[in-house]
């Protein structure tokens, strides 16, 4: 559950979003359905905890159809074992082995790409997103699991802040920005981490010795709009 804030925040954003469009459908009498996906989804834990809360909120104006019915879920991970985890959560959702420079969707075809921990390259985002799309994302910032990163490497390197709003820049313009700050137990949190698979086995030896040892959550939730597209 330490990373449950970062799912809700997620969930909480791409509601919002999706709640101003089907109002948008409702003034202008469209019924188009929205297309949504998690980018690097793995065995699908943010993907399935979006779809739940997406479950479980009613479509404005048109009580009781829930939104579901008007939205195709996508989740996309490289890893074909990711996957298979993945479908046994929910059949709901539309799972695919695809690599993220390569993303087997249309142009101009999705309406929310969302990443968590996961590589982004912009300029796909950018294509299959349609005009006026949002690209939401949760990043570490330079203090994120630090206490942790102390105790397994002998020079720790710092996240640069501000990395992926450069990366961006060219293709997205930053709408929104909400920072996370939590802590965790470093015993129980390792194993959720890449850096379990970096650690040497005298220092996981040494970190299963110690008691109890808090670290910091350190994650920054951020909405991009797309960029006006050029014209063929």
């Amino acid at each position: 559950g330490y990373y449950q804030p970062i799912s809700a925040g997620i969930n909480h954003s791409i509601n919002h979003y999706i709640t101003r469009t089907m109002q948008q459908h409702e003034t202008d009498k469209t019924n188009t359905s929205l297309q949504i996906l998690d980018l690097g989804c793995r065995e699908g834990y943010y993907t399935t905890q979006l779809n739940q809360h997406l479950q479980r909120q009613p479509v404005p104006q048109r009580q009781p159809n829930p939104l579901p019915h008007l939205m195709n879920l996508y989740g996309l991970d490289i890893s074909k074992s990711a996957i298979q985890q993945a479908a046994k959560r929910s059949t709901d959702i539309i799972w695919l082995v695809a690599n993220s420079s390569d993303i087997p969707l249309p142009d101009n075809s999705v309406d929310i790409v969302f990443s968590i921990f996961s590589p982004i390259v912009a300029e796909e985002c950018h294509r299959i997103l349609a005009p006026g799309g949002k690209l939401i994302t949760a990043t570490a910032e330079s203090q994120h699991l630090l206490s942790l990163r102390e105790l397994i490497y002998d020079e720790v390197k710092h996240y640069k802040n501000g990395k992926l709003e450069e990366q961006l820049a060219p293709y997205f313009t930053c709408q929104e920005t909400l920072q996370l700050t939590l802590s965790a137990d470093v015993l129980d949190l390792l194993l959720m981490t890449p850096h379990y698979w970096r650690t040497t086995a005298e220092k996981r030896m040494h970190l299963a010795s110690l008691s109890s040892l808090a670290t910091e959550l350190s994650v920054q939730l951020q909405v991009f709009t797309t960029q006006p597209k050029a014209t063929p």
